[in-house]
């Protein structure tokens, strides 16, 4: 009975206090080691020879873009402010696709999470100082509009760079260019023009039961604008309604410096382009007729106009 009324003896202070020793030096230990994982996982991308690694980074990256991929420069990465692989000396596609460009560098922004666990995710794919040329007149499209060969087809980012039509060139293009997935081809992009930003969207559907494939093109810079709605035909040639507004006829012609607008037919076949069934109104004088531009190795243009009064001082 006195046994059960004794007081406990209290542990001494230094057992006591030996857990909590313990236990601080498990969780130091283990914040040091992983430090250390972090600062492996961090360096090792850093380190690795990311030009002995091209043939991978071209595959990720045709994957990506849907066309082959050539690389031919050094490919460097950068960690901050977020993981980007830049390679130099760029070629997509090839003589045997229906593309083939090259390129200054192409930039693929990486997931960073993943590249820390030893993978590469592109997040996106960037073809910068491009030169993008397209035959004119454009080739004959039909094999191109079949379901089986116009599914998963492309996807271009562009920055600083150029497009070339015939020889119609369109510097400091910046934008996006899409085709498949069964929904047609697509772009929306910006340019240089008479010393000022311009904007294209562009739109080519999925092909109709005749063979054709629906096309829209709006193209504004400033306050002028150009809107076509119309067709591609299978042999490469458009036709199309239009209307325009331009404040200044004088920014795109050596004309005088006054507004047109108005609407019409615009056709392009082969290496000519011609506006017809025109209804302008030229600085507040109405207008009919037609305007023919033709390119090619002898370009020139002939216009036609029917007009009341056109104040050409």
């Amino acid at each position: 009975m006195q046994d059960s009324l004794t007081p406990a003896v209290p542990a001494h202070p230094a057992r006591a206090a030996r857990p909590r020793r313990l236990l601080r030096r498990a969780v130091a230990s283990a914040v040091v080691v992983f430090a250390v994982l972090l600062a492996a996982a961090w360096l090792l991308p850093l380190l690795t020879d990311w030009t002995a690694r091209r043939a991978d980074i071209a595959t990720l990256s045709a994957a990506r873009l849907g066309r082959s991929v050539t690389l031919e420069g050094p490919v460097r990465l950068r960690l901050l402010p977020e993981p980007v692989l830049e390679a130099q000396g760029v070629t997509l596609g090839s003589e045997d696709e229906d593309i083939a460009l090259g390129a200054r560098a192409l930039r693929i922004r990486l997931g960073l999470g993943a590249l820390l666990a030893g993978r590469l995710e592109p997040r996106e794919i960037v073809l910068i100082g491009a030169d993008i040329r397209l035959p004119w007149p454009p080739p004959p499209f039909a094999a191109l509009l079949l379901p089986g060969e116009w599914a998963g087809r492309l996807d271009i980012l562009l920055e600083d760079s150029s497009i070339r039509l015939g020889g119609l060139a369109l510097p400091g293009l910046a934008g996006r260019i899409a085709a498949g997935g069964g929904g047609g081809t697509s772009a929306d992009l910006v340019f240089s023009w008479g010393g000022q930003r311009a904007r294209l969207a562009a739109r080519i559907a999925p092909v109709a039961p005749d063979f054709s494939a629906p096309v829209d093109l709006d193209v504004a810079a400033g306050a002028a604008r150009v809107r076509l709605r119309g067709a591609l035909l299978p042999e490469g040639s458009v036709e199309a309604e239009a209307d325009a507004i331009l404040p200044d006829l004088s920014a795109l012609l050596p004309a005088p410096p006054i507004r047109l607008g108005g609407f019409g037919r615009l056709l392009l076949r082969g290496e000519e382009i011609r506006a017809e069934r025109l209804s302008l109104d030229l600085g507040g004088a109405p207008a009919s007729g037609s305007v023919t531009l033709r390119l090619g190795d002898r370009p020139g243009l002939a216009v036609s106009l029917d007009a009341a009064r056109i104040d050409l001082d």
